[in-house]
């Protein structure tokens, strides 16, 4: 079905992130090899089938259904007298390009569950200035360094609009790259399967990675109620679907780091019925913590600080 075959590129390092943790070591197999059997439970089948090349418009999105994270009542009770009046703000404009500056931010990544934390590894994420085929870019890098398993993703992003223009994944045993022109998507799949080429139609505003709305909601006028919203576009071999994604401050928290106590933004992030939760830096908009479940492993998350 459509969301099982989706479900292949969403945020599929997740179940990964357990693979150098020896209790689980048998179910991590799975999650490397066949990423999709896992995330389908995670994004919930929310996707929307993208139109075939030859059709005249866009596929609508529909509502989302997000499963809430935890929170406090207190948290609950603030964010329920403003959110049903705020606007939803569309993430991906050129006022939000011309606010981003070349960072790099390194977190350390434990597994979270009944029992102490686990240290899985290390995070990068990177923005620098690049171009692509002439055109100013910036390049976002995410790798991650789990013992001997390294996952690594490259997006390239126009640097007046963020409207993106080359993505590949490396991953063991599989890459995956994507094209992205003004008509079309075209996505490539290598693996031991083989070589597999999937197109679809482009849409306007459409989100390359989500690792890109870490830096994004950074230079938001967050408040608790605020809500933000971009489309992301997904390409499998059977399937390509837009998916929403949208994002909810509900309240602020403060959140100590290994660098020191941080007032932060709680943000809810959700993606089909799966829901990631960061905390935002009120004084500079940095993602200083964030945590997202992990399919299969009962009350279990993966931490990234």
């Amino acid at each position: 079905m459509a969301a099982d075959s989706a479900a292949c590129q969403i945020r599929w390092w997740r179940g990964a992130f357990a693979a150098r943790f020896r209790v689980h070591r048998s179910v991590v197999e799975v999650l490397v090899r066949f990423p999709s059997l896992v995330l389908l439970a995670a994004t919930g089948g929310a996707f929307v089938a993208a139109p075939p090349l030859c059709a005249q418009s866009a596929a609508a999105d529909p509502a989302t259904a997000s499963t809430a994270s935890p929170a406090s009542d207190s948290l609950r009770a603030r964010s329920a007298a403003s959110a049903s009046d705020a606007p939803v703000v569309r993430l991906l404009t050129p006022e939000r390009a011309a606010q981003l500056r070349a960072r790099k931010w390194i977190y350390v990544t434990r597994l979270m569950g009944n029992g102490p934390p686990s240290r899985l590894g290390f995070r990068t994420l990177e923005l620098s200035e690049a171009s692509w085929h002439g055109t100013p870019a910036w390049l976002l890098v995410d790798s991650r360094q789990l013992a001997t398993v390294t996952l690594a993703e490259s997006l390239y992003v126009a640097r007046n609009d963020l409207s993106p223009l080359y993505r590949v994944l490396h991953a063991p045993g599989s890459d995956v790259s994507a094209t992205y022109g003004a008509d079309s998507i075209r996505t490539a799949f290598d693996d031991s399967t083989g070589h597999t080429v999937v197109a679809m139609a482009s849409a306007p505003a459409v989100l390359g990675n989500m690792y890109l709305l870490e830096l994004l909601i950074g230079g938001a006028p967050l408040h608790v109620g605020w809500a933000g919203r971009a489309d992301w576009a997904v390409a499998s071999r059977e399937q390509s679907s837009i998916v929403p994604v949208t994002m909810r401050v509900t309240g602020d928290e403060t959140v100590l780091a290994p660098d020191g106590s941080f007032d932060c933004w709680l943000v809810e992030m959700a993606v089909g019925r799966s829901t990631e939760r960061l905390w935002v830096r009120k004084s500079d908009g940095v993602v200083v913590r964030e945590r997202l479940p992990v399919v299969g492993m009962a009350g279990a998350e993966i931490e990234l600080l």
